[in-house]
């Protein structure tokens, strides 16, 4: 429950512009750049690609997803992912196949 009230303040105070983490709902690219080197995926979530030399931030794992290597939120279980997702080897992922939420 902590982790899952921990991650909700977190996109919260995202949600305010003050920074963004990797899970961060988003619809443009601008609504990441508090996440350094960030991007809005096509899943409508903030990411960046992770690496050996480039960590993820705190509450967040490296994940292989496709032929890339993306930070994604950590997880315990599905409870504290987005409805769109699953919490799959400890990280949020895609629920298969991708379907992008109604607008």
């Amino acid at each position: 429950m902590t982790r899952l009230l921990t991650f909700t303040l977190l996109l919260f105070y995202a949600g305010c512009g003050a920074f963004a983490v990797p899970g961060r709902a988003c619809r443009k690219h601008e609504e990441c750049d508090g996440l350094e080197r960030g991007y809005c995926a096509k899943v409508e979530i903030c990411t960046r690609e992770c690496s050996d030399t480039l960590p993820c931030p705190d509450n967040s794992l490296c994940s292989v997803q496709g032929p890339r290597s993306v930070c994604l939120p950590k997880c315990e279980d599905d409870s504290g992912c987005f409805s769109t997702f699953v919490c799959r080897e400890g990280v949020c992922q895609v629920k298969a196949p991708f379907e992008p939420p109604a607008k």
